[in-house]
C-alpha cells in the first residue's frame, strides 16, 4: 500500500518565539478565536496559538509538496508561490496565506473532535494531528485520503502506580512491572496517538487501547477490541529530549481479531516523507 503524502514536523518553542508573540486576531477565523477563548492559562494559550500557526503553515507546505499542486512555499511571507515565483491565487483570486486556512478541534456543538482543516472555506481532505509539550510542537499531515495519522509527545517521567492501575490493562501493567518503568510514558503516548488516528467521534478510553510488543520489538495494538497489526504502523523515536510517537492507520482496510504474528504497514511500503525537523518561521 502506498503512503505518499505523509509529512511530519517538530518545532521547539524557542524556534517559535516570534510566532507566539504575534497577535493571532489577523490570521484566526471566528471559530478558531472561540476555541482560543476556552483557554485561560497563558501557557496553554501560547501553545495553542503556536500549534495553530505552525499547523497552518505546514498545511500550506504539504499542499505545495503534493504531486498535483507543483508549488513551493515562500519561507518569509508564508504565502504559496508557483514555480514561476508568482503568488498562487484561488478561484476567487485570494492568495493562499495562513488566514485562508482554518484548523478547528471543536464541532458546532463545542465537542472535541480531531482537527478539521478548511482551506478558503472548503473542507480539506488532509488528515492533521497536533501534539503539544512543554518544549515544543509535533505535527503530522497526511494528504493521502486512505491514510489517517496521529502523533503524541511524552517526557521521560514515570507514571504513578495509581495512574497505571486506572488507565492501563492488566496485561500492560504486568508487562511494565518487568521492564524499565519509564516505558510507561511511551505506552501512554502510543495510546494517545492511536486514539487520534482511529477515533470517529468516540471519547478517549485508554483501557480500550491495548499496546503490545512483537518478538521483533515493534509495537502494535488493539483498538476497541480490534487487532490493528495489519492496518497500523507505530513509530517511536527521541525528538528534543522527548519521546515522539507517530501512528499511521489505513482507513479503508477492515480489522479483525487475529492473534497470529503478521507484518506491520512498514512491511508494505509505509514511508515517512519528511522526518521530524525544525521549522523556520
Amino acid at each position: 500500500m502506498r503512503t505518499d503524502g505523509l509529512f511530519e514536523r517538530y518545532a521547539s518553542f524557542d524556534e517559535l518565539r516570534s510566532v507566539c508573540a504575534a497577535p493571532g486576531g489577523a490570521w484566526l477565523s471566528e471559530a478558531e478565536r472561540r476555541e482560543l477563548s476556552r483557554f485561560r492559562d497563558p501557557a496553554r494559550r501560547r501553545a495553542w496559538l503556536c500549534g495553530r500557526r505552525l499547523g497552518k503553515q505546514f498545511v500550506l507546505e504539504t499542499i505545495a509538496e503534493s504531486e498535483t499542486e507543483k508549488l513551493r512555499v515562500e519561507s518569509s511571507g508564508l504565502g504559496v508561490k508557483n514555480k514561476s515565483g508568482s503568488q498562487l491565487s484561488t478561484v476567487n483570486s485570494q492568495p493562499l496565506k495562513p488566514s485562508r486556512v482554518e484548523i478547528c478541534s471543536r464541532d458546532a456543538a463545542g465537542r472535541a473532535v480531531r482537527p478539521m482543516v478548511k482551506i478558503n472555506g472548503r473542507r480539506s481532505g488532509c488528515c492533521l494531528s497536533i501534539s503539544h509539550s512543554e518544549r515544543g510542537i509535533l505535527l503530522a499531515v497526511s494528504t493521502n485520503p486512505g491514510i489517517s495519522v496521529g502523533v503524541d509527545l511524552a517526557t521521560s517521567a514515570e507514571l504513578k502506580p495509581a495512574f497505571l492501575k486506572t488507565w492501563f490493562t492488566g496485561k500492560e501493567q504486568q508487562w511494565l512491572q518487568n521492564i524499565n518503568s519509564q516505558l510507561s510514558m511511551t505506552l501512554w503516548a502510543i495510546k494517545e496517538a492511536v486514539y487520534k488516528a482511529c477515533n470517529a467521534g468516540e471519547s478517549f478510553k485508554p483501557r480500550r487501547i491495548e499496546v503490545f510488543r512483537s518478538r521483533w520489538g515493534r509495537f502494535w495494538c488493539r483498538y476497541e477490541g480490534k487487532d490493528l497489526r495489519d492496518v497500523c504502523d507505530i513509530r517511536t523515536r527521541k525528538v528534543d529530549g522527548q519521546m515522539a510517537v507517530t501512528v499511521v492507520v489505513a482507513k479503508s482496510i477492515e480489522t479483525d481479531d487475529r492473534t497470529d504474528e503478521i507484518e506491520s504497514l512498514a512491511g508494505h511500503g509505509v514511508l515517512f516523507s519528511n522526518a521530524p525537523q525544525p521549522v523556520h518561521v
